[in-house]
């Protein structure tokens, strides 16, 4: 099999960057939160652990930034992963 070389770009023409990945902060004022638990029996075919755990974090809370929002009330999912 040959080696083929990767093409030039064509003079005049500028690779484009990835484009930035924006982030976005928010206040909130904490007014609740719930932690859940549940354990049950694992039923895969060929489970390494007999059981099954699952757990999240619910976060209810008001909006203070940013402003200008019509939505006031903000719950917050917070769920593991291995």
């Amino acid at each position: 099999m040959a080696y083929k070389p990767k093409p030039k770009p064509v003079k005049g023409e500028r690779r484009r960057r990835a484009p930035r990945e924006e982030t976005l902060d928010h206040i909130v004022a904490i007014d609740g939160w719930d932690w859940s638990y549940s354990l049950s029996l694992n039923e895969e075919k060929r489970p390494v652990d007999p059981y099954h755990e699952f757990r999240h974090l619910l976060i209810t809370g008001r909006l203070l930034r940013p402003t200008g929002h019509k939505i006031d009330k903000v719950e917050v999912s917070l769920l593991p992963s291995v």
